[in-house]
């Protein structure tokens, strides 16, 4: 899912090359057309990757640190809360 959202902003942003874009000039007012920026699909789909790689790194992270916890309490079990001296 997220890979075809990230295939769409960039066929999106393609779309929108500079070469597109062009100025119109009125005799009244000066506007520019399309007006630069992102759009809100683009926003959404940034958003959702930094979500989804957000938590696959904090559910790594997490698992880690428990790990991590686990060993240190079997090894102060195992040596009676003092050091091991092996």
């Amino acid at each position: 899912m997220v890979l075809v959202l990230c295939v769409l902003a960039i066929q999106q942003i393609k779309e929108r090359s500079p070469a597109k874009k062009r100025v119109v000039f009125n005799e009244n007012l000066l506007a520019a057309s399309p007006s630069p920026g992102f759009t809100l699909i683009e926003i959404m789909v940034a958003l959702v990757i930094f979500a989804v790689l957000s938590i696959t790194l904090l559910t790594r992270l997490g698992g880690d640190i428990r790990s991590e916890q686990l060993l240190e309490e079997k090894n102060t079990s195992q040596c009676g809360g003092g050091k091991c001296v092996i």
